[in-house]
């Protein structure tokens, strides 16, 4: 069982509330999940019940919101959660570049967030989105911890930090710019060979778009600016600088 509450109160209409509650979230997962998550995992090991069942039995949740002026919304927050069940990817002994395979163990965790998010708007032509989360993780047992040697109560594949900043502008009737930029801290990999350190994540990513009419647009998005490759799974980096170029329909 998992709670479903929420609530909130407006201390001064105007531009003061607060809220908070508490959820959690129970999950079955596929083969074809966690392949989406790692396509590079061991094709020898099958999903079996004993270990899909995903549980987040509580993520309770505190936070404020600011309308500081009629354009910009604060809204600041505190959350905790306790996770069963979570996936940790290991590597394979062989795997020191592209080639050897990544499986997967579960985790345990604790997790306490602080956050920020900012909305801004200026009429229908600029829209800012910033958000910003510090973590503090509390690893709280990991499956075969003994039998691989890894310390107890370190934390593999989650940074203790992420940004993200979202900015659309229009510039008339037709064209739009975006950017939409995601940065995240270093964090440890787990390996037959020891521990390893991913470095921090870096993304910067540019796109225009120009609408014929409200139906019909086209678009150009690079992605990866820097041409960065930043590290997914050990002996595994994702794609640098990449172009899309489409078209969109309503109908």
């Amino acid at each position: 069982p998992s709670p479903e509450v929420f609530v909130e109160y407006r201390i001064i209409p105007s531009w003061l509330a607060v809220y908070g509650g508490a959820t959690g979230k129970f999950s079955f997962g596929t083969l074809d999940e966690y392949m989406d998550k790692c396509p590079y995992r061991s094709a020898s090991w099958s999903v079996n019940s004993t270990h899909v069942a995903s549980y987040i039995p509580v993520d309770a949740f505190l936070g404020f919101k600011v309308r500081a002026t009629d354009n910009l919304l604060l809204d600041i927050y505190a959350h905790y959660a306790y996770m069963k069940n979570q996936t940790v990817f290991y590597a394979d002994s062989t795997t020191t570049q592209p080639g050897g395979f990544v499986d997967y163990c579960y985790a345990d965790y604790q997790r306490w967030k602080v956050g920020l998010e900012l909305t801004y708007h200026y009429q229908d032509i600029i829209h800012l989105l910033f958000s910003g989360n510090y973590y503090h993780w509390i690893s709280e047992s990991i499956e075969n911890q003994d039998t691989w040697g890894y310390s107890s109560g370190t934390v593999y594949d989650r940074p203790a930090w992420d940004l993200h900043l979202r900015i659309d502008a229009r510039i008339d009737s037709h064209w739009s710019l975006y950017s939409d930029n995601t940065f995240a801290g270093s964090f440890k990999m787990m390996t037959w060979q020891g521990e390893k350190k991913g470095k921090a994540y870096i993304g910067l990513n540019l796109g225009a778009r120009y609408d014929f009419n409200s139906n019909l647009g086209l678009y150009l998005q690079l992605n990866n600016l820097l041409n960065r490759h930043n590290d997914r799974f050990y002996g595994y980096q994702l794609a640098g600088i990449q172009a899309t170029v489409g078209c969109s329909w309503k109908f």
